[in-house]
């Protein structure tokens, strides 16, 4: 989640500067596939994780209506024109997703 806000952050930098960009893939599999999340523990993702929250919100927060509609070309979930603004609430979405999965991961079996 941290890795997505923070390329979310980088891709409406894009959106800001560049007229209709597309990005590429973060490929979330390959990044545990290689490993870059082995040394991590609880306390310092927890750490990543807020700093990552607050760089995007402080970000955001102080955009226009102009600059939220700026577009930007996603291929997920298909290729499709969005907007900053759907990258926010895509964001949102994201963290919603994944705290529901920790907590289900988190719950006593049973």
């Amino acid at each position: 989640m941290r890795d997505v806000l923070l390329v979310i952050r980088d891709r409406v930098v894009l959106a800001l500067v560049q007229d209709d960009p597309s990005f590429s893939m973060l490929h979330p599999d390959q990044r545990v596939d290689l490993g870059l999340y082995a040394a991590d523990d609880p306390e310092r993702l927890a750490t990543d994780l807020a700093v990552a929250t607050d760089l995007l919100l402080r970000f955001l927060a102080p955009l226009t209506v102009e600059q939220l509609a700026r577009p930007c070309q996603y291929a997920w979930p298909e290729p499709a024109t969005r907007s900053i603004r759907w990258m926010a609430q895509q964001a949102v979405h994201e963290v919603e997703h994944h705290l529901d999965d920790a907590r289900r991961g988190l719950a006593p079996a049973g």
